[in-house]
């Protein structure tokens, strides 16, 4: 297991490092920033609503009979961020002085909810240190990314080719999880089962929502007062000041 999570951190720097480098030579920074501008308002709304019910699960002995209600509101929550961020686009552009990207904020949220049908089984890989499906898993979704992200940067040259780029890697994760498991989820509008996995999540949902709003908060700020070049910029310096310690 150990050995999977090292080769998975791996993995997951050389693309990253990799992809950027061609990236920085086909995508100017500006472009870079409006991807970072309009993930904002979904991951931000993502994260406050994420009450992390697949990891409490984990400590259950039975975390089976909680994957589909967990599966069914994950989908249901990704969905109603979609609604909210396609609602609201043309303000939201207008916050971050991003007009001409209103229909890319409009869509901003499309996978978060593409990647919320995968396999919700994947939270057992943890459980049962399956760490070599996670690296697959990870593998199929980052390196999907790159080259996608690559190849589109040659031909479109703009933002659209990081968008793109990421609906075709949610839904490549989307397939994986389900090739890497044979559970097969169903939707289940048991919600009650929660109250059972409350005393678990709730600290974990106060940890990722203090973290979500800071992030949002210092991210809105750059990106309203400054340009998309700037916080494009801003990004990708602190992604790797971050790198030789993140995992």
């Amino acid at each position: 297991a150990g050995r999977w999570a090292l080769e998975n951190t791996f993995e997951q720097k050389a693309l990253a490092f990799g992809s950027v480098i061609i990236l920085d030579r086909l995508i100017t920074p500006a472009d870079f920033g409006v991807i970072a501008l309009v993930a904002i308002i979904p991951t931000f709304l993502d994260g406050i609503s994420s009450f992390a019910f697949d990891t409490a699960a984990l400590q259950k002995g039975n975390m089976e009979r909680y994957l589909n209600a967990i599966w069914t509101f994950n989908i249901l929550r990704a969905l109603s961020i979609f609604i909210a961020v396609f609602a609201a686009a043309p303000w939201i552009a207008d916050f971050y002085h991003i007009p001409e990207a209103e229909l890319v904020v409009r869509l901003a949220a499309a996978a978060l909810l593409i990647q919320n049908f995968g396999n919700i089984a994947q939270a057992l890989f943890f459980r049962d240190l399956d760490l070599r499906s996670v690296f697959l898993r990870d593998l199929a979704f980052r390196g999907s990314f790159a080259l996608t992200a690559i190849v589109l940067a040659f031909a479109l040259r703009s933002y659209w080719a990081l968008f793109i780029a990421s609906i075709i890697s949610s839904m490549v994760l989307v397939l994986v999880t389900y090739l890497l498991h044979s559970y097969r989820p169903r939707f289940d509008f048991n919600f009650g089962l929660f109250r059972e996995l409350r005393f678990f999540s709730q600290w974990m949902y106060a940890q990722e929502s203090v973290q979500q709003i800071a992030l949002a908060v210092q991210d809105s700020v750059i990106g309203r007062f400054t340009s998309p070049a700037a916080i494009g910029l801003f990004q990708k310096a602190q992604s790797l000041s971050e790198a030789p310690t993140s995992s």
